[in-house]
């Protein structure tokens, strides 16, 4: 990584992606592939203190073990049949419910992209035409978004203009909060909080100073708590805080939403006060399937949308909202999420289900926090460079990296094909994982 994100408690310097390929026969006898992939974040996934970092990291890869057998022995029409057969199995093996839907989500990304590829067909037309066992979708817009405002991230220790920068990186790249804002014509932020309130406050005038200048009216901003309070007073306090304070009255006014402010487990203890100034949504607490339909039980607006919580993850929570939007009245959220992925597969077939659904905005990460795509071997830059000329563009220094133009990237060709647009990868140049280890 190019320089550090924190969020909550935790403080990424590098990271791993892990790639999942799977065969399977189709009724008509051919046999096809398909690859899902996410980046490895362990501790985000479990962020228990008797278990370590390696323990954690174990975990996932055991999930993903776990669910492979599970997929294997599972018999079903479909692949959504599949999931709902193995999601609960691998749940009941795991200990970290947001752990045991890593391996799941992995095999159902691979799943959907092996059947796209084997029809010949979208993400958007396999689910308009049941490819994948979904049933009726009458929420599914006529078609993709062709473009998604990027909701750049804003980390805990993140520089937000010059003065703040102790070591310049000096590599081409943006690297104070005005700076990206300047290069990528970004309005739409995701600002990480902790559960300090004064400095909060402090840290959030200084935001909201940059976003007046350089932006003025127009912006928008979601805040990110990370599981940091340990219930929901402690975090009502902030919200006074802030409502209190006459300096931070632009920004309060901007906040679209509040995300998972309360560790997981108490997050799912009590309900929401209705009074409350802002909606908030739940992420880590959203470990099963089942989660979305208690959350909005409690009084929460919605929950996130991740690639690492698996598309037919998504697909439900969608369904659940939109039956909830249609017997409740007022919008439920269902936010497009980051887990920092830098490119290739796995953003493109998370930002290829944010399209699908006409999600009009999502955090997006992996571009700042890592250079580019100068990590992928030169042929899978050059391939995604050509196959993806609306998605990526080679810089005047040779970077090939995501292209952001007036804050917005294209969906074009990712929505055209497959899922996420079949990018190139050469999987015998990766090294494989053996996921026999400790229990997740």
């Amino acid at each position: 990584m190019r320089m550090p994100f924190k969020f909550g408690a935790v403080t990424m310097t590098d990271l791993s992606v892990v790639f999942v390929q799977v065969r399977f026969d189709l009724p008509d006898g051919r046999s096809v592939e398909g690859v899902g992939s996410s980046v490895l974040s362990p501790m985000w996934f479990d962020k228990s203190a008797d278990r370590s970092y390696e323990q954690k990291q174990h975990g996932l890869l055991r999930s993903i073990a776990l669910a492979s057998a599970g997929y294997r022995e599972a018999e079903a029409d479909n692949g959504y049949g599949l999931h709902q057969l193995v999601q609960p199995a691998v749940r009941a093996q795991c200990e970290a419910a947001l752990t045991s839907s890593f391996g799941v989500a992995m095999i159902d990304g691979a799943l959907v992209d092996g059947l796209c590829r084997a029809y010949g067909t979208s993400l958007h037309a396999g689910l308009r035409d049941d490819l994948f066992g979904f049933g009726a979708v009458p929420w599914l817009p006529p078609r993709p978004v062709n473009r998604i405002a990027l909701r750049h991230t804003v980390g805990l220790t993140d520089p937000l203009v010059a003065a703040d920068v102790t070591t310049p990186l000096s590599d081409g790249l943006p690297q104070t909060l005005t700076e990206v804002i300047r290069e990528y014509g970004v309005t739409h932020f995701k600002v990480k909080i902790s559960n300090d309130v004064p400095a909060n406050l402090e840290r959030l005038q200084g935001i909201q100073s940059v976003l007046v200048d350089e932006i003025g009216e127009g912006y928008r901003l979601v805040l990110d708590g990370n599981e940091q309070f340990a219930d929901m007073a402690g975090f009502t306090d902030l919200l006074d805080g802030m409502r209190g304070d006459s300096e931070l009255r632009h920004l309060f006014d901007r906040v679209l939403w509040f995300e998972q402010p309360v560790e997981r487990e108490a997050a799912l203890a009590e309900a929401v006060d209705p009074d409350l100034a802002k909606p908030i949504i739940l992420d880590e607490s959203d470990g099963t399937d089942e989660t979305v339909s208690r959350a909005l039980q409690l009084g929460y607006a919605g929950v996130s949308a991740k690639n690492c919580k698996g598309v037919f993850r998504t697909l439900h929570s969608r369904r659940v909202l939109a039956e909830w939007e249609a017997e409740h009245g007022g919008p439920a959220i269902l936010a497009a999420e980051d887990l920092t992925h830098p490119g290739v597969h796995a953003l493109q077939q998370d930002t290829a289900v944010i399209a699908a659904l006409g999600i009009e905005h999502a955090e997006r990460n992996g571009h700042h926090y890592v250079r580019g795509l100068s990590f992928l071997p030169e042929a899978e830059q050059a391939a995604a460079l050509r196959d993806f000329p609306s998605l990526y563009e080679r810089t005047a220094d040779g970077l090939v990296r995501l292209r952001i133009d007036g804050g917005y990237i294209s969906t074009q060709e990712i929505c055209e094909r497959g899922y996420g647009g079949e990018p190139l990868l050469d999987l015998d140049a990766l090294e494989s994982l053996d996921p026999s280890c400790p229990p997740c």
